[in-house]
């Protein structure tokens, strides 16, 4: 499936002047070939463009959201630069602060398979910090609340999920992520949103930040589109695991613990004292002289231990292997190797 026949969706958030009332932006936007209507706040896909008040931006008066209809193509693609233009031509603006964002969202249909989530998640995982590297700084890492890092969760665990949820609640995990979300309802705010596709069958970007400039839009959507067809294609992904070693000496105590983690099913603290007979384990400091690293998951009471596998990469994780994998266009590849470098002057001044 090439990827321009995926539909899309954008969220366009910014704030307008306090001159301009929302329904003189949605006529302009109406005027200029794009149907709009004005709104109060909801979840709705429309036929239609629709602008509602957007409250995470701080500002319930001038904080507005303008959501496309679902778009496809080049026609799509036009209509986002349309839309970006008018508000820009209005005088709305992003700059006021970091709380815009341009969100956007691929279709994938009704029963998309759960390699494909995972293909996707492990995907923009390895590529996250090349991504940060073309985005300001309120969009890397987790600087951002509603676009956190995923980079944190391990590998084997998304490998080992049996269910979507299962892949998005590893995000909000308080091991992986520390201070920041920890419950079900805070698994959107990160830079991919697999959640998304629970209530819109849609994947969600969330790491672009506030535009209206027609040409960043339209690249960074077709961007989304590109990595959503490689993770639905059958082309090889460029992450493999590296099979950990059980460094410990060979017959000891703590070779048998090591053994016992390296088990696809990993043990239990139960297991490992009932195959060396001692009274008690540190399961962290046994995995540290076995040489491995451990990750731990809770059903109920009973707490389990696996090695974790190291992602390694049979590719560089570079710009340019990412270009090349997406096969972008020598002009998208041009876009995003400026940006890249604007943004790594921008940083070394700082």
């Amino acid at each position: 499936m090439d990827f321009m026949d995926f539909t899309f969706g954008v969220e366009i958030e910014c704030y307008k002047l306090a001159v301009r009332s929302t329904q003189e932006i949605a006529d302009a936007i109406s005027l200029a070939g794009c149907p709009c209507q004005t709104e109060t706040y909801n979840h709705f896909t429309r036929p239609h463009w629709k602008l509602v008040s957007d409250g995470s931006l701080d500002d319930y008066t001038n904080g507005i959201e303008i959501v496309s209809p679902v778009l496809r193509g080049t026609a799509g693609l036009d209509a986002v630069v349309t839309v970006c233009r008018t508000l820009e031509a209005l005088g709305c603006a992003v700059t006021r602060n970091n709380r815009c964002g341009l969100h956007v969202h691929v279709g994938v249909g009704a029963s998309p398979s759960m390699d494909f989530f995972k293909r996707l998640f492990k995907f923009y995982a390895k590529y996250e910090p090349i991504i940060d590297a073309f985005m300001p700084k309120s969009r890397r890492a987790s600087n951002n609340n509603y676009c956190r890092t995923i980079t944190n969760v391990d590998f084997d665990r998304v490998d080992r999920a049996t269910s979507l949820t299962g892949i998005t609640d590893l995000t909000c995990d308080p091991q992986i992520q520390g201070s920041g979300p920890t419950s079900r309802n805070d698994v959107r705010y990160h830079k991919l949103n697999l959640a998304a596709y629970r209530k819109h069958q849609t994947v969600e970007y969330r790491q672009h930040s506030g535009t209206l400039d027609g040409l960043k839009a339209r690249y960074w959507t077709m961007f989304c589109l590109r990595m959503t067809a490689f993770a639905a294609s059958a082309l090889p992904m460029p992450v493999a695991s590296a099979a950990p070693m059980n460094a410990a000496r060979q017959s000891s105590k703590i070779h048998i613990v090591g053994d016992l983690l390296l088990r696809p099913e990993g043990c239990t603290q139960a297991e490992a004292l009932a195959a060396t007979g001692w009274q008690k384990i540190s399961m962290v400091y046994a995995a540290r002289a076995c040489g491995l690293t451990i990750t731990s998951e809770r059903t109920g009471r009973i707490t389990r231990y696996y090695a974790v596998h190291a992602p390694h990469d049979t590719r560089p994780a570079t710009l340019d292997t990412l270009m090349d994998l997406l096969q972008c266009s020598p002009a998208e590849a041009q876009y995003f190797r400026e940006r890249t470098a604007r943004f790594a002057r921008q940083l070394a001044r700082e």
